[in-house]
Protein backbone atom coordinates (compact mmCIF):
# COMPACT_ATOMS: atom_id res chain seq x y z
CA UNK A 1 0.00 0.00 0.00
CA UNK A 2 1.28 3.43 -0.95
CA UNK A 3 2.03 5.97 1.77
CA UNK A 4 -0.35 8.91 1.92
CA UNK A 5 1.44 12.20 1.39
CA UNK A 6 1.02 14.73 4.25
CA UNK A 7 -1.44 17.56 3.56
CA UNK A 8 1.28 20.20 3.85
CA UNK A 9 3.23 18.61 1.00
CA UNK A 10 0.05 18.21 -1.05
CA UNK A 11 -0.66 21.92 -0.66
CA UNK A 12 2.89 22.69 -1.73
CA UNK A 13 2.40 20.51 -4.83
CA UNK A 14 -0.81 22.35 -5.68
CA UNK A 15 0.85 25.74 -5.20
CA UNK A 16 3.89 24.83 -7.28
CA UNK A 17 1.80 23.28 -10.07
CA UNK A 18 -0.13 26.53 -10.39
CA UNK A 19 3.08 28.58 -10.43
CA UNK A 20 2.40 30.59 -7.28
CA UNK A 21 5.05 31.76 -4.84
CA UNK A 22 4.29 31.19 -1.17
CA UNK A 23 3.49 34.87 -0.82
CA UNK A 24 1.04 34.84 -3.75
CA UNK A 25 -0.62 31.63 -2.61
CA UNK A 26 -0.96 32.77 1.00
CA UNK A 27 -2.81 35.87 -0.22
CA UNK A 28 -4.97 33.81 -2.57
CA UNK A 29 -6.14 31.50 0.23
CA UNK A 30 -6.11 34.19 2.93
CA UNK A 31 -3.59 32.47 5.20
CA UNK A 32 -0.59 34.27 6.73
CA UNK A 33 2.65 33.58 4.87
CA UNK A 34 4.33 32.11 7.96
CA UNK A 35 1.39 29.77 8.57
CA UNK A 36 1.52 28.49 4.98
CA UNK A 37 5.27 27.98 5.28
CA UNK A 38 4.79 26.02 8.51
CA UNK A 39 2.13 23.85 6.85
CA UNK A 40 4.37 23.11 3.87
CA UNK A 41 7.35 22.30 6.05
CA UNK A 42 5.14 20.05 8.20
CA UNK A 43 5.75 22.11 11.34
CA UNK A 44 1.98 22.53 11.82
CA UNK A 45 -1.10 20.51 10.97
CA UNK A 46 -3.11 21.96 8.11
CA UNK A 47 -6.36 23.59 9.19
CA UNK A 48 -9.65 22.25 7.91
CA UNK A 49 -10.60 25.77 6.82
CA UNK A 50 -7.62 25.88 4.44
CA UNK A 51 -8.55 22.49 2.99
CA UNK A 52 -12.10 23.76 2.38
CA UNK A 53 -10.80 26.98 0.84
CA UNK A 54 -8.65 25.02 -1.62
CA UNK A 55 -11.42 22.54 -2.41
CA UNK A 56 -13.88 25.34 -3.15
CA UNK A 57 -11.52 27.63 -5.08
CA UNK A 58 -12.34 27.61 -8.82
CA UNK A 59 -8.68 27.27 -9.87
CA UNK A 60 -7.87 24.51 -7.36
CA UNK A 61 -11.17 22.63 -7.33
CA UNK A 62 -9.73 20.04 -9.73
CA UNK A 63 -7.46 18.78 -6.93
CA UNK A 64 -10.25 18.23 -4.35
CA UNK A 65 -10.57 14.45 -4.61
CA UNK A 66 -6.81 13.93 -4.57
CA UNK A 67 -6.31 16.36 -1.67
CA UNK A 68 -8.80 14.67 0.62
CA UNK A 69 -8.67 11.02 -0.47
CA UNK A 70 -5.49 10.44 -2.51
CA UNK A 71 -7.53 9.33 -5.52
CA UNK A 72 -8.23 10.86 -8.90
CA UNK A 73 -11.01 10.65 -11.45
CA UNK A 74 -9.85 12.34 -14.66
CA UNK A 75 -13.16 11.66 -16.41
CA UNK A 76 -14.82 14.19 -14.11
CA UNK A 77 -11.83 16.55 -13.99
CA UNK A 78 -10.38 15.40 -10.66
CA UNK A 79 -6.62 15.13 -11.08
CA UNK A 80 -3.44 15.31 -9.05
CA UNK A 81 -0.71 17.91 -9.59
CA UNK A 82 2.69 16.85 -10.90
CA UNK A 83 5.03 15.45 -8.24
CA UNK A 84 7.59 17.72 -6.65
CA UNK A 85 11.17 17.25 -7.68
CA UNK A 86 13.19 15.49 -4.95
CA UNK A 87 14.81 18.61 -3.50
CA UNK A 88 11.57 20.63 -3.61
CA UNK A 89 9.81 18.24 -1.27
CA UNK A 90 12.10 18.97 1.66
CA UNK A 91 13.54 22.39 0.86
CA UNK A 92 12.61 25.46 2.86
CA UNK A 93 12.83 27.74 -0.19
CA UNK A 94 13.45 31.43 0.16
CA UNK A 95 10.85 33.51 1.96
CA UNK A 96 9.36 34.74 -1.31
CA UNK A 97 8.75 31.24 -2.69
Amino acid sequence: METVQPLGLKIKRIRKSLGYSRDEFSKLVNVPFSTLKNYELLYRNVSSSLVLTICNHPVMHKYTLWLVSDTTCPEIGQVEPPPLKGSEETSEESDSN
